[in-house]
């Protein structure tokens, strides 16, 4: 077998070995992409992630305040205690639905006009 040959079969083998290593990535991918305790754990790290970016914020923000002298740590703890009964229970945290804007009520569903002109007779 010539030099140019070896290397095309060389370079063909490894290749072919490249794809299968490819496609068998891509298989376990496309399995763990639709494995819903896979999609739970993914989930789950979103939120532990959410969860110390906004524990960072608020650190930073209560830290500026005192630096400042806007606030001092006492005043801070008063509001916390303040703020954690805003749920209706004090336990060291407040339920989102506290924070969270309320959902406007759906308007009741329009009445048939049978009802519209029962409602006319009972007026009238």
């Amino acid at each position: 077998m010539g030099g140019a040959a070896l290397m095309y079969s060389m370079s063909k083998y490894f290749g072919d070995r490249q794809r299968e290593t490819i496609d068998r990535r891509l298989k376990r991918m496309r399995e763990r992409a639709y494995d819903p305790r896979i999609q739970l754990v993914d989930r789950v790290n979103q939120l532990e992630d959410d969860l110390g970016r906004v524990l960072l914020l608020v650190q930073a923000l209560a830290e500026t305040c005192i630096a400042k002298g806007v606030l001092d740590r006492k005043e801070i703890a008063q509001m916390a205690k303040k703020v954690d009964l805003a749920d209706g229970v004090a336990d060291g945290k407040l339920d989102p639905q506290t924070v969270r804007p309320a959902q406007p009520k759906p308007p009741p569903p329009a009445a048939t006009p049978e009802e519209h002109l029962r409602k006319l007779e009972e007026e009238g």
